[in-house]
């Protein structure tokens, strides 16, 4: 298993900690909320097999549109 570090931009930080509770409530623990640019940067890390943080994705990036939110990507180290 991975840590795998999923990033998001939010407009309000309303909009960050709602989206933040969600992604806690599916198992991802909250890295860090902060300023960033006109909005705000939300970055989980969550535990998970590199292939299933690829399927994951796509429904991050759904999720992230409930929340008016724009998921931007996961990262991780190659080992």
């Amino acid at each position: 298993m991975s840590q795998v570090e999923h990033n998001f931009y939010c407009v309000t930080t309303d909009d960050a900690n709602s989206l933040g509770r969600e992604l806690e409530r599916l198992g991802h623990k909250i890295v860090a909320v902060e300023k960033d640019g006109q909005g705000y940067s939300l970055v989980t890390e969550e535990s998970t097999e590199l292939a299933q943080a690829t399927i994951n994705a796509a429904n991050l990036q759904a999720l992230a549109e409930e929340f008016d939110a724009v998921y931007d990507g996961f990262n991780t180290a190659i080992e």
